[in-house]
This record gives C-alpha cells, sequence and structure tokens, in this order.
C-alpha cells in the first residue's frame, strides 16, 4: 500500500521563512482570482434596481426616517417591521449616505 506524504514535516531544502512566503503568496493569489471573478459577474449583471421585498424594506427604513410616513395603512396594520432588526439598521445606513 503507497504512503501518503507526510504534509505536517517541513518541505526538505526549505526553509520555515520559505514556506511562510509561499503560504501568503498562496493567499494572496487565491484573493486576487476571488476578487477578479467578482468584478468580472457585477461586469455582466446589470443592477436591476429596487425590486419584490427590497421595496418594502426600503419603504419601512424611510418610515423611520421620515415621520408623515408612519401613516401609511400598511405600516400601521400589515407591517411585521416590529420584529426584525433589518429596517432600524437599514434606516441608520440611509442617514448615513
Amino acid at each position: 500500500m503507497p504512503q501518503l506524504p507526510n504534509t505536517s514535516a517541513a518541505t526538505p531544502g526549505k526553509t520555515a521563512t520559505a514556506l511562510a512566503v509561499d503560504r501568503r503568496t498562496r493567499i494572496l493569489h487565491v484573493s486576487a482570482l476571488s476578487l477578479a471573478l467578482v468584478l468580472l459577474w457585477s461586469l455582466t449583471h446589470r443592477y436591476a434596481g429596487l425590486s419584490g421585498d427590497a421595496e418594502l424594506y426600503a419603504f419601512q427604513a424611510m418610515a423611520r426616517l421620515h415621520s408623515n410616513l408612519a401613516t401609511d395603512l400598511y405600516l400601521q396594520f400589515g407591517s411585521q417591521d416590529h420584529y426584525t432588526l433589518f429596517s432600524p439598521l437599514y434606516a441608520a445606513m440611509i442617514d448615513i449616505l
């Protein structure tokens, strides 16, 4: 039965510093490739804007910032906004921007 190489032992001929540099270089290459894939995906998929539930979340967050929106019937009787942390956090981010 063939034996697998011992990965815990140091590679012959390489110092610990050289192995650390190789590991950092590999991490850098994987990170660069990942960022390149995200960039490529971002360039090939257009932003469709707010749709579906995102419109409701934006409306709930805006109602927290503008009190005159809070009188809307949806927010008074149909919203479950009181049970989530998302709307207050989203409203804070909108306020910062």
